[in-house]
């Protein structure tokens, strides 16, 4: 019974297809209008949806557990790489340790370079030393003449002749003046004429002080001037002979090793002071903004404890783990990726892919890539965690 049925459906299939084609042929002995077939167009973009997340950021923590002593900067803050942002108890004192010891390791270096540069070192503090003696000798001399005369013997000779000459260039242009009484006040040689003869009066007050002054003895202010230059000459001559005794013998195979070895020594010193102060305080990283830091004075933490983060929102980035292996394996990584903010419609930002992972998430059977890409151009209205929609070129 079963095959009966089969065979009358197979029947009458042949037939119902003997009809088609024959209608096709009549069809085709008839000429027909022409159909215009519009053409498939393909897509050639990756669309995917991902959040707005700054290219970098940091969660920070304490290497030492500790009770905090001062929170420096307040969220949102801008902050310099380096900076401190929050310190525990006990980071004063290894600040003051570290201090020191950047000055004891500074000195081991700079004897050590002393040491190695002798021969250069012990030319150039010789002839400082000389012109700092020749200083003093200079300053002693001013100040042991202090019940002397301003000025010398010469300079007061020479002075009075210059007084004399232009008295006697005075006379001249006050007959030169006298002689144009008869023209107007307005006429431009008398005027002339008048202009150089208080002009020359003047040069005269100017020059009568000067003699007055290297006549004088020195009053109590020029007396104290001496003193402040000589006690200057003083220190700067102590200073130039310390530095020359200490190159003037040259040093030894075994003094150049052990100042090496005291410099290695405070090297080691300082780092060891670095690592204490480092344990206690809280810096930046890099330059950029204080994200997160709910800490307070006097709260209590962990080492290891995120405790503050960090970000730098010059350049952003869009994360999207919404690629499924189809769509990851269509992509062009090499060609521009265009994006648009959910919050900011109408505003279109470019970018370029910065990595597609290499390694897959398996969501319940569906196999999903992580892809990074980098905008081109920022805005101040972006912030971080923004819906973005992702679309990718083939």
């Amino acid at each position: 019974m079963h095959t009966f049925k089969r065979s009358f459906l197979i029947f009458g299939a042949v037939a119902i297809l003997a009809l088609f084609v024959a209608g096709c042929s009549s069809a085709a002995a008839t000429p027909q209008a022409t159909t215009t077939v519009t053409p498939v167009v393909l897509d050639n973009t990756v669309t995917a949806e991902g959040h707005l997340e700054p290219v970098t950021s940091t969660w920070l923590s304490f290497q030492a557990s500790g009770r905090v002593e001062e929170v420096l900067v307040n969220e949102q803050q801008l902050v310099k790489q380096g900076q401190p942002i929050v310190r525990l108890e006990g980071s004063d004192r290894a600040e003051t340790d570290l201090q020191a010891a950047k000055s004891a390791m500074f000195l081991a270096k700079q004897n050590l370079v002393d040491a190695t540069n002798s021969d250069s070192m012990r030319a150039s503090y010789e002839l400082a030393l000389a012109n700092a003696q020749k200083a003093y000798n200079t300053a002693l001399g001013d100040y042991w003449d202090r019940k002397k005369t301003q000025g010398s013997s010469d300079l007061i000779v020479v002075d009075t002749q210059k007084l004399q000459i232009l008295d006697n260039h005075i006379d001249d242009l006050k007959t030169n003046y006298d002689n144009m009484s008869e023209l107007a006040d307005n006429d431009s040689k008398k005027a002339l004429a008048l202009q150089n003869w208080h002009q020359a009066l003047i040069d005269r007050d100017a020059l009568k002080k000067q003699l007055n002054y290297v006549k004088a003895l020195p009053d109590s202010q020029d007396i104290e001037l001496l003193l402040s230059k000589l006690d200057t000459a003083k220190a700067t001559l102590s200073d130039a002979m310390r530095n020359y005794n200490r190159v003037k013998n040259g040093y030894t195979p075994e003094a150049l090793a052990q100042l090496q070895t005291a410099a290695d020594q405070a090297q080691a010193a300082e780092a060891d002071a670095q690592w204490a102060y480092d344990q206690l305080v809280l810096t930046a990283p890099y330059d950029g903004t204080l994200v997160q830091c709910s800490l307070t004075k006097g709260q209590f933490v962990v080492a290891g404890q995120q405790v503050a983060q960090v970000a730098d929102f010059s350049q952003w980035q869009v994360k999207t783990d919404d690629l499924g292996e189809v769509k990851m394996a269509q992509i062009d990584t090499s060609k521009p990726v265009s994006m648009t903010a959910d919050a900011l419609p109408g505003k279109t930002f470019t970018g370029t892919v910065e990595n597609i992972s290499q390694y897959y998430t398996d969501n319940n059977g569906d196999i999903q890539y992580t892809a990074k890409v980098k905008l081109d151009d920022t805005d101040p209205k972006l912030r971080w965690g923004m819906t973005m929609q992702v679309e990718f070129q083939k």
